[in-house]
């Protein structure tokens, strides 16, 4: 369960951050168009509704480690670190300044290679202990999801309105083409070939 807990929370983190890079994609194209409002509008925008759902996923992966750290094989739970302060120094540097791996990619990293203890009884105890944070991360993690979904789903449908209506107006145009011609060719004689 533990482990079908951290794949739902670091995919839903990964799914979020994808959707916000999608909004600040549409918003700058459309600013770039000159559709978009010049300020900042009033109310909350899907930028912050991303944002709130992003924090909350990233309070929930701390909670997460705080259940899975009795469980895990001594020494894996926590990065190793070089000794000296010049050479950890030195490569906070080179990350930053190559463009690195961020810190949340690293977490992902030791993340994905963790194993977990036998199960003893006292496993068994401790899991008893921490089975209700584990269900309650689980369920909120699904609401999360189920809200991006439908934040989602509602981007989809208003931009397939939006396509609609340009299709629309383009058919409109073309029936005015086709009337324009029809005209033309009474007044000039002039046949279309197609």
């Amino acid at each position: 369960m533990l482990t079908n807990l951290r794949q739902a929370l670091y995919e839903e983190r990964a799914n979020l951050r994808r959707a916000r890079q999608q909004v600040k994609r549409r918003r700058r194209s459309a600013a770039a168009k000159g559709e978009g409002l010049g300020g900042r509008r009033e109310g909350l925008t899907p930028d912050d509704a991303l944002g709130a759902m992003s924090n909350a996923v990233k309070d929930m992966i701390r909670a997460f480690k705080q259940v899975e750290k009795p469980f895990l094989v001594d020494g894996l739970d926590e990065p190793r670190r070089r000794r000296g302060d010049r050479e950890s120094w030195a490569d906070d540097a080179a990350g930053y300044s190559s463009g690195g791996i961020g810190e949340d990619e690293h977490a992902d990293y030791l993340y994905a290679r963790s194993r977990y203890r036998k199960c003893t009884i006292k496993q068994r105890f401790l899991w008893l202990r921490y089975k209700s944070k584990a269900l309650g991360l689980l369920d909120a993690i699904m609401r999360i999801e189920v809200r991006r979904i439908g934040f989602q789903t509602s981007h989809i449908s208003v931009q397939l309105r939006q396509m609609g209506q340009t299709l629309d107006d383009f058919d409109d145009r073309m029936e005015a083409i086709d009337r324009i011609e029809n005209r033309l060719s009474r007044i000039v004689g002039v046949r279309r070939i197609d």
